[in-house]
């Protein structure tokens, strides 16, 4: 329906902060932040969506951002006044949203930007079920995980990987949450994904960018800002029954209050969800024992002024995983361990960050404290011979990991709309990572003594300056070059004990490196609706220490060496982005090529100790494309396909083990279908009826580096039906439909690898019902 705010002219410049959202809803919100008036058709936009727009600019300018894929356009008629028209020729049936994405390190438009980049906005992750990444790997090309357990795996892309342990490497891929770095050597902390605004995956080296840790790509998580002009609150309350487990559940609210409006305002997020287990222990006859409960919050607090906005926030969450997911080949899905183990993930940040528009830029800066507490027991029962320890009795083998790190980033970039792109900044992380790792040993269940006892500390500092600048080179050609500079030192110490053998050792390291990491893409933007591109880019890791194990484990021989190396890898990469058929089409796809040199990866010491060694060189040439094909205004189909040809083209002659010249979890071929229903219903005043269907194959590859066990070659599919208006949300969904139960990528239980082999099938059959309110 048609609306009208009467206000006074609007100054030059004002502040917004508009989230996505229906277009109506977001007009409404602009005329009250631009102080101006608008009027509407009289039959109202329609469905259509604004991408939103936030930052200090010119008002008419705001409103161009909002209109922009909508199918309207703006016409001034009056001082402060403005009204909205359909655009020439527009067709509304198919909404087109504009996007813009900042995980480029600087606001760009997807249909502008020169890189593997799949985005994901709220609807998206809502109509693919999405409470952590885990739920979207059926829909993101190259895009997989590892399967230990909640709060245990590792993201991977383009099927770099260096095995499903998680060790001193850095992860393959970088998780970021709203600009902060969520984990180094550690697992991905599985953060609920509640009122979140948008996931963007960088596919690719991100080196130049994001530093260390990003060979593969990048994951960045963007919440909705603090409205700092309309309360809101909203609910929601979900039930799950695992087949042949217990049932499972999970609640969550969003609070957002304007203190002062206009100004100050704050919003909370707060949830608990419990996992129903499905598992049974055929030794201890305890049923159901793998379930778990995520819990945690946030709380974001903003201040505005005119032209910057601040905001303190903080990140809370903790994981109790009662047991591993893991079985013994052969055992029918049951377990066959003689304890529990558990695993506790805990995720902790405070900080603040600082927005800012400047005559010359846009400045942000960040600062940040992470800590990242893991902890986790294994059954080492048999294992361990060399310790002197009695092979026939029950201990477990117990790891602690906790992070402490400050992080620091400020960037400043060039206006919107400037004709030569810039963006410069400066990183600096200070941090401490503690490992304690202990057998135990004495009564069992009681174990109140240790046959080993490793406590190590790594002391990391890094410090970068990075930049970007793109060059016109013609009307439609452009040239963008990127560069990080680098520096990071790491000290190790250890400290070992070996009771049983009245053996002790010490360990003291440290080592600095230097470099520079480069990224070149050459862009052609041939029209609005395609845009080609070449690119050349580097990713990098560091090196560092192997400590622990029995005395003389570390040989000069053969790896593991008391020292381990970096590696890096470049990729050059062919890539296009394009709209077709009125947009109805959208694709995004590239050919791409990497050398990975001196591949790291986590192993262990005859199958007890872990260790970090470097596998050699490897390669891959592969294809990953994405489509979006909207086939009337209610039913779109996506599709996603990965073809790889990763393989290792030299092996270091000092690793152990033989090779089959694949890299584990990385299938030759990978995909998925989805389609998406949403209809309106004409008689129900404001109800929507929508649907949808996710399924993708799962290729096969290896297990790990060698010639050993084979996973994958499944297929599943994931479900969804649901009823919806502007406050009520009721759905019911099925996830694994197929009742897929293939060996998927995990280890199981890498300190009784004789024990095995085990297997980790999915997740069985789990059905939901699912209701969201809002106030």
């Amino acid at each position: 329906m048609p609306f009208a705010v009467s206000a006074a002219h609007a100054e030059t410049r004002a502040t917004f902060d508009i989230a996505p959202q229906a277009l109506d809803a977001a007009l409404y919100e602009f005329a009250a932040q631009a102080n101006v008036s608008l009027a509407l058709p009289d039959a109202g936009v329609g469905g259509a969506r604004s991408a939103g727009v936030r930052g200090a600019m010119a008002p008419e300018e705001a409103l161009r951002r909002l209109l922009e894929g909508s199918g309207y356009v703006f016409r001034s008629v009056g001082p402060g006044a403005y009204r909205i028209l359909a655009a020439p020729h527009a067709s509304n049936d198919i909404p087109v949203e504009n996007i813009v994405v900042t995980a480029a390190r600087r606001p760009t438009p997807l249909n502008e930007l020169p890189r593997a980049v799949t985005h994901l906005n709220s609807q998206d992750l809502q109509d693919a079920g999405a409470l952590d990444l885990n739920n979207l790997v059926l829909d993101v090309s190259g895009m997989s995980r590892t399967n230990t357990g909640l709060g245990r795996d590792k993201i991977l892309l383009r099927g770099i990987s260096d095995g499903a342990l998680t060790g001193q490497s850095q992860s393959t891929v970088g998780l970021y949450f709203n600009g902060l770095r969520l984990t180094y050597a550690a697992p991905d902390p599985d953060l609920e994904l509640v009122d979140i605004q948008d996931v963007d995956i960088l596919r690719g080296p991100q080196g130049a960018l994001y530093g260390a840790g990003s060979i593969g790509g990048i994951v960045q998580i963007e919440t909705n800002p603090v409205d700092l002009n309309n309360p809101s609150f909203g609910a929601e309350v979900d039930g799950t029954s695992v087949e042949g487990g217990h049932m499972g559940s999970n609640v969550a609210a969003v609070a957002n209050l304007p203190v002062v409006p206009g100004h100050l305002g704050v919003r909370a997020v707060g949830y608990n969800q419990e996992f129903g287990g499905w598992l049974d222990n055929d030794v201890t006859g305890a049923a159901d024992t793998n379930s778990a409960r995520r819990r945690g919050g946030r709380l974001t607090t903003t201040l505005a002024g005119d032209g910057w906005d601040a905001s303190v926030f903080g990140i809370y969450q903790t994981i109790d995983a009662q047991d591993a997911q893991y079985a013994r080949l052969g055992d029918d899905d049951a377990r066959s361990t003689n304890l529990l183990e558990p695993h506790d993930n805990d995720f902790l940040s405070v900080g603040f960050a600082l927005h800012a528009s400047l005559p010359f830029g846009e400045l942000s800066s960040t600062t940040a404290s992470v800590r990242h507490q893991i902890g986790s027991r294994y059954d080492a029962t048999g294992g361990f011979a060399a310790l002197g320890v009695d092979p026939l009795q029950v201990r477990p083998f117990d790891e602690k990991q906790t992070l402490d790190i400050v992080i620091h980033e400020t960037r400043l970039t060039s206006l919107p709309g400037a004709r030569q792109p810039w963006l410069v900044g400066v990183f600096y992380a200070d941090g401490d990572n503690r490992r304690d790792n202990v057998l135990r040993d004495g009564a069992i269940g009681v174990w109140d003594s240790s046959a080993y006892a490793e406590q190590r500390t790594d002391a990391v500092d890094e410090a970068a300056v990075f930049g970007e600048i793109t060059w016109p080179i013609a009307s439609q050609l452009s040239l963008s070059t990127g560069l990080r500079l680098f520096r990071f030192h790491v000290k190790t110490q250890s400290q070992t004990q070996e009771p049983l053998l009245a053996t002790s050792n010490a360990f003291s390291g440290a080592l600095a490196a230097t470099g520079a990491a480069p990224d070149v893409r050459l862009a052609y933007q041939f029209n609005p609706d395609a845009m080609f591109y070449l690119s050349v880019a580097r990713g990098y890791r560091g090196g560092g220490f192997n400590t622990g194990g029995p005395a003389g484990a570390i040989s000069s021989l053969q790896q593991p060496f008391q020292r381990f190396s970096g590696d890096s890898l470049v990729a050059t990469e062919l890539g296009t982005r394009l709209s077709l058929l009125s947009r109805r089409l959208n694709v995004n796809a590239a050919i791409f090529y990497y050398r990975w040199n001196d591949v790291q990866t986590d192993s262990l010491i005859a199958g007890e100790f872990p260790y970090t060694g470097n596998v050699g060189d490897g390669r891959a040439l592969g294809f990953e494309g994405e489509a979006r094909y909207a086939l009337t205004q209610s039913l779109t189909m996506s599709a996603n396909v990965l073809i790889n040809e990763p393989e290792i083209t030299r092996r270091d002659p000092r690793y152990p083990g033989a090779l089959d010249g694949n890299f584990p979890g990385a299938p030759e071929f990978s995909g998925g279908i989805a389609l998406r229903y949403r209809h309106a219903l004409q008689w129900a005043g404001g109800w929507l009826v929508y649907g949808g269907i996710d399924t993708a194959y799962v290729g096969r590859s290896s297990l790990g580096f060698d010639d050993g066990a084979k996973i994958g070659g499944y297929l599943t599919a994931n479900l969804q039906l649901g009823l919806r208006n502007p406050d009520w949300d009721l759905s019911l969904f099925v996830d694994n439909a197929t009742s897929a139960d293939d060996r998927t990528f995990s280890v199981g239980n890498p300190y009784a690898a004789a024990a095995g082999p085990y297997v980790t099938p999915p997740t069985p059959r789990t059905i939901g019902l699912s209701l969201r309110r809002n106030f």
